[in-house]
């Protein structure tokens, strides 16, 4: 995690981030938002000029934005579902405009039907979808296909085990510089990619398309613990 509110950064997100790049992963950074206290343009700023803005060195992923339960308070941090679809929207508006790039959502099917009205209004953002369960299970309204599934918060490797629905070249894709690349601001991940073994898959029934080369990681340096 990079940052959250318009306030806090993550003491330990540089050297994670700038190790994992000098060994030539691909690398990112994500925000946990908190949609109560500050408007969503102020904290996609907030992330952007402070670790979260693509390096334009064709490694760094979208920046995400982590949208789950209120550790604070209520679940949906007392908005309705059109106001909380309006704050995502703005987030993700803010940081394509500066970065080229749609932010990929970070969340759960429980809480995106419970705070969106399980919304479609987002569904060409990459999709960071965590079930904890042998398969992906039944994704949010707008999205035909996660781009990422974090299925596990403990496994073979360090921390949360996520897997990327796609070939290696297409995860590289979507890490290219957008200034540089015919691809879209979008997921990469095609609903149909050709079947590959994935380094990190669940330990029994793993999706045959996903795929995450031992050179890369998954967008964040610490993941959220609130799966669906």
């Amino acid at each position: 995690m990079a940052s959250d509110r318009t306030d806090f950064q993550n003491d330990d997100f540089s050297s994670a981030y700038d190790g994992a790049a000098a060994t030539g992963m691909l690398h990112g950074a994500y925000h946990f938002a908190l949609p109560d206290r500050s408007d969503a343009a102020t904290q996609a700023t907030y992330l952007l000029d402070h670790g979260g803005a693509p390096s334009g060195d064709g490694r760094t992923l979208p920046p995400m934005l982590d949208i789950e339960d209120d550790p604070y308070g209520d679940q949906c941090y007392g908005m309705s579902p059109e106001n909380m679809v309006a704050w995502i929207r703005s987030f993700s508006d803010t940081v394509a405009a500066r970065t080229h790039r749609l932010p990929t959502i970070y969340t759960s099917l429980r809480w995106w039907s419970a705070c969106t009205g399980n919304s479609d209004a987002l569904g060409d953002n990459p999709l960071f979808i965590a079930h904890y369960d042998e398969d992906v299970g039944t994704l949010p309204a707008g999205w035909e296909q996660e781009t990422f599934w974090q299925y596990s918060d403990s496994g073979p490797l360090p921390g949360d085990q996520d897997v990327f629905h796609g070939t290696p070249e297409q995860l590289q894709a979507l890490a290219a510089d957008p200034s540089t690349s015919s691809g879209s601001a979008g997921s990469t991940s095609s609903s149909t990619p050709p079947t590959s073994t994935s380094t990190s898959a669940p330990p029994s029934t793993p999706p045959s398309t996903t795929s995450t080369p031992p050179s890369t990681t998954t967008p964040s340096t610490t993941t959220p613990d609130s799966p669906a």
